[in-house]
C-alpha cells in the first residue's frame, strides 16, 4: 500500500510540473508578434557559472559553433564541437554534439522552453525559464540553475546568439 502511495505522489508530481509546463509553452499567445524573436540564430557563446556544488566558470565559444531557430511558438538547436575527434568513443561526454527542439512561450522578459525532443532522453519534457534581452540582432538568454533530482547545479548559464535570418 505504501508504495502504491508512492507512485501515485509521484505520478501526480510529474503530471502538474510536466503537464502544466507543457500548457503554458503550447499557449502561444500575441505576445510572441510584440517581442519579435522570430527568426535564425548563430550561436556564439555558453558561460556557465555555479556556486554549487562546485565553483566554477567555463566560457565555451571557439570550439563549438550551432544554430537556434526561433518561430511562432517553436524552437530547435543543434550545437556541436568544431573538431570532433572522439566521435566514436564510448563516452557521451565525448560526442561533442547537442541537439534539442520543443515549443515556448513569452511571458515579459522570460521565455519558457520545453524540450519536447532532446539528445539527452532525460531533459524530454523538461520545462527550462530563462530571462532573455534583445539587443539589435543579438540574444542573450540567462538561466538561473537551481538544484533539481537531475542537476545539482546552483548557478546560471548565460547563452549568446547572433541574428542571421
Amino acid at each position: 500500500m505504501k508504495k502504491l502511495l508512492i507512485v501515485i505522489v509521484i505520478a501526480v508530481f510529474c503530471y502538474l510540473y510536466f503537464g502544466g509546463a507543457l500548457a503554458i509553452a503550447q499557449d502561444h499567445g500575441s505576445s510572441e508578434k510584440v517581442n519579435n524573436i522570430n527568426g535564425v540564430f548563430e550561436w556564439i557563446s555558453e558561460e556557465v557559472r555555479t556556486t554549487r556544488p562546485n565553483n566554477y566558470s567555463l566560457t565555451t565559444s571557439e570550439n563549438w559553433q550551432g544554430q537556434w531557430q526561433i518561430y511562432d511558438g517553436y524552437f530547435s538547436s543543434v550545437l556541436m564541437k568544431r573538431d570532433r575527434f572522439n566521435f566514436f568513443d564510448r563516452k557521451n561526454s565525448d560526442l561533442g554534439y547537442e541537439s534539442f527542439a520543443g515549443t515556448y512561450m513569452i511571458s515579459k522578459d522570460e521565455i519558457v522552453f520545453v524540450q519536447t525532443f532532446s539528445l539527452n532522453p532525460l531533459y524530454n519534457g523538461r520545462p527550462v525559464t530563462m530571462k532573455y534581452r534583445l539587443n539589435g540582432d543579438k540574444l542573450v538568454l540567462k538561466q538561473i540553475l537551481r538544484p533539481t533530482i537531475e542537476d545539482s547545479r546552483e548557478g546560471e548559464i548565460t547563452i549568446t546568439l547572433k541574428r542571421r535570418r
